[in-house]
């Protein structure tokens, strides 16, 4: 069984401010600025990813989204050697795995890029940055090669709206729950709170709970909808259509932020609520470089969130 993983989502010494911050250093940008920055483009920059998060087990944020969450750690001592005599102390080391590519797309770069190679944090950042990027952004020659190879299609947004209405549909028992489809391929948000069944004795944690399953799920564009995966447009964050999303919302419309309480804690209880929509999202991918980016825009979206229910708290 894998060794239970970091929360990737542990926003709580995450800093806040209302507005942009300045680094002190001229050559050091505040972990608040990168966030932000990540938040205006549908590629979101592994060397940005590299530079922020740090724990026990794990050097980055980065390290921790190529992570195998198959596996486990591996664990193994090392004896210390001093001028030729092993010492008695050990010291433990650990051994994560990664993701492979599992996709030929990147062989001809060489070793540590073949199909069944790990992707490691090295291979994708610095001087090889912007080796992976989203379907939109990619040439169209790849994305040819990509179809052929792989039968690899992304779905345009409006169509995962179209589909993601069903399901809400059927939990509810009505349509146009979160917006309404119009006829030229858009859609029309429903600006009201949402409402939930009493009929069926449904209450919105149950829908925040319920468990939703994204098979193939590619950049997770089905999950959540930072920008359309077929053109690669920014989607504002109060039409946005995915699973997640839609579960996110309405975490926000029932924590509301409460004056007598302070930022910290009103932080923490959207915080929890928001754990529990994550951990009610599956998605299953095979090829390693789609898997990252679904993962980027996943957390990247629940910071997105954070960052707009903690400015509703500061205004």
């Amino acid at each position: 069984m894998a060794k239970e993983q970091e929360n990737l989502f542990n926003l709580e010494n995450l800093a806040f401010s209302s507005t942009k911050r300045k680094s002190k250093s001229p050559h050091k940008e505040t972990q608040e600025n990168i966030l932000r920055r990540m938040a205006v483009s549908a590629d979101v920059l592994e060397d940005d990813l590299k530079k922020i998060g740090q724990g026990k087990d794990y050097d980055s944020i980065l390290e921790l989204l190529l992570r195998d969450q198959t596996k486990g750690i591996e664990r193994f001592s090392v004896p210390v050697i001093y001028k030729g005599t092993i010492l008695s102390e050990e010291y433990d080391f650990h051994m994560p795995h990664h993701i492979i590519w599992a996709t030929d797309n990147y062989r001809l770069r060489g070793e540590g890029y073949q199909i069944a190679d790990e992707i490691d944090v090295s291979a994708i950042t610095g001087r090889k940055k912007r080796i992976i990027r989203p379907r939109a952004i990619k040439s169209k020659e790849e994305q040819r090669r990509r179809i052929k190879q792989k039968a690899e299609v992304f779905t345009p947004s409006w169509v995962c709206n179209a589909q993601n209405n069903l399901i809400d549909e059927a939990w509810f028992g009505c349509k146009d729950v979160f917006n309404h489809e119009n006829t030229d391929q858009t859609w029309t948000t429903n600006p009201k709170r949402i409402r939930f069944p009493k009929s069926q004795g449904r209450t919105w944690l149950d829908y925040v709970n319920e468990r939703r399953l994204e098979l193939c799920c590619g950049e997770g564009p089905y999950i959540v909808s930072r920008y359309d995966a077929t053109t690669g447009e920014l989607i504002p964050i109060r039409e946005r259509i995915g699973l997640l999303d839609r579960k996110l919302r309405v975490v926000r419309e029932n924590i509301k932020p409460r004056k007598d309480l302070s930022l910290d804690e009103n932080m923490r209880r959207w915080r929890e609520g928001a754990y529990k929509a994550i951990r009610s999202i599956y998605g299953f991918e095979w090829q390693g470089d789609n898997l990252l980016l679904a993962r980027e825009n996943i957390l990247v979206s629940f910071i997105e969130y954070f960052y707009d229910y903690c400015e509703a708290i500061v205004r």
